[in-house]
C-alpha cells in the first residue's frame, strides 16, 4: 500500500499513526501549510482510502512492535488523566480506565453467559412448573 503514496504521504500516514494532531503530522510530514489549511488539507488526505488503509497498517504495526496490552493502555490513560490540560481528555482517560478496569460498562456490553444462564434458570423453573402441573392435573382425572 505505501508504494501507492508519495515520501511525504507516507510520513503523514506514520506520524497520524501515533496520534499526532493533523496539523502536527502535516508538518511532521514536510506540508508546509499551518493552521485551519493545514487541517483541511490533512482532512482531504484522510478521505482518500489509501491514506486511511496505510494510517490503519502502521497503527497495527504499531501494536505488533510495541505489544500493546492492557498495562500499557492503562499507563497511557493515566499519563492523560494527570497530565492533561483539558478537562474533556482527563474525563475521557478515566472513562478509559474505568473501562480497562471493568469498573464502567456500555449499556451495549452485554454478558451473553449471563443472559444465557438466566434464561435457561427461568426455562427450567418453568418446565418445573408445567410438570407439576400436569401431575396434579393427572391426579385429578
Amino acid at each position: 500500500m505505501a508504494n501507492k503514496l508519495n515520501k511525504r504521504q507516507q510520513a503523514y500516514c506514520y506520524y497520524r499513526a501515533r496520534d499526532y494532531t493533523i496539523e502536527q503530522a502535516m508538518s511532521k510530514a514536510g506540508y508546509t501549510c499551518k493552521g485551519d489549511i493545514a487541517r483541511s488539507v490533512g482532512s482531504h488526505l484522510e478521505q482518500n482510502s489509501n491514506i486511511t488503509q496505510e494510517i490503519e497498517r502502521e497503527r497495527l504495526n504499531i501494536f505488533d512492535v510495541k505489544k500493546i496490552d492492557l498495562e500499557y493502555l492503562t499507563e497511557k490513560a493515566n499519563e492523560i488523566a494527570q497530565n492533561s490540560k483539558q478537562d474533556a481528555n482527563k474525563l475521557r482517560a478515566l472513562e478509559i480506565l474505568a473501562k480497562l478496569k471493568g469498573l464502567w460498562v456500555d449499556k451495549a456490553q452485554i454478558d451473553t453467559h449471563e443472559v444465557a444462564n438466566e434464561e435457561e434458570s427461568m426455562l427450567e423453573e418453568y418446565i418445573k412448573q408445567a410438570s407439576k402441573h400436569n401431575r396434579i392435573e393427572g391426579m385429578l382425572e
